[in-house]
């Protein structure tokens, strides 16, 4: 896959987690503050863009994501 450089990241990659990661806090019930959203949103995005060049199959790359932003969802809980 191509690699991304950091202003892409920044523009692809970190708006598609924030919305990610707001529409999960939504189904799990949670409280959405802006400071939990753009913490998650962030660490998130920035590191799934940073993966995303190592990861050559979709599914992979879905998997991890999701994994990585269930992790994030409950280091954040609260």
């Amino acid at each position: 896959m191509l690699e991304l450089s950091l202003s892409e990241i920044c523009i692809y990659s970190i708006p598609e987690a924030l919305v990610l990661a707001s529409i999960a806090f939504a189904f799990a019930g949670e409280r959405i503050g802006w400071g939990k959203l753009l913490l998650v949103g962030i660490i998130t995005g920035a590191t799934m863009g940073l993966l995303r060049p190592h990861l050559d199959n979709l599914i992979v790359h879905m998997l991890c994501y999701n994994v990585f932003l269930a992790l994030m969802m409950y280091l954040n809980r609260g």
